[in-house]
């Protein structure tokens, strides 16, 4: 991807830390774009609703952070759903921590995959997408 592409990056507000080290990753030109990100603490309203959408319009396409925190988790499973309507690219990414943990519902309804938390393997899926 070249830079000055975006990809919007969905996280339970309880996995920052690892939204930081894709964010550290994005800073390299070996990268190649750049990240928006938006913790969500599950809570959606019309204010998640409205910062989604904006921040969705500018990004070309969805990383997922995939934990324990985010299955469950109403604002990300509307966020994947939004994505999907809007014909964004969605790549799940699975924290370092947490390998074994299932999908949101909506990425599963979704028939969705996770790929393993490594920068070559998401910037792989996002291009093959």
């Amino acid at each position: 991807m070249k830079r000055g592409k975006y990809v919007l990056v969905v996280f339970d507000k309880e996995d920052r830390k690892w939204a930081q080290m894709l964010r550290g990753f994005a800073m390299s030109e070996k990268f190649g774009f750049g990240l928006i990100d938006c913790p969500s603490d599950g809570t959606l309203g019309k204010r998640w609703k409205g910062m989604i959408g904006s921040r969705m319009d500018k990004a070309s396409a969805l990383v997922l952070v995939v934990s324990g925190n985010t299955r469950g988790n109403r604002a990300i499973n509307w966020t994947i759903r939004e994505a999907l309507r809007m014909k964004k690219i969605i790549v799940a990414v699975t924290a370092p921590h947490d390998k074994s943990h299932p999908l949101p519902e909506a990425a599963e309804d979704a028939g969705l995959s996770a790929v393993p938390w490594d920068t070559k393997e998401a910037e792989k899926a996002i291009r093959a997408s």
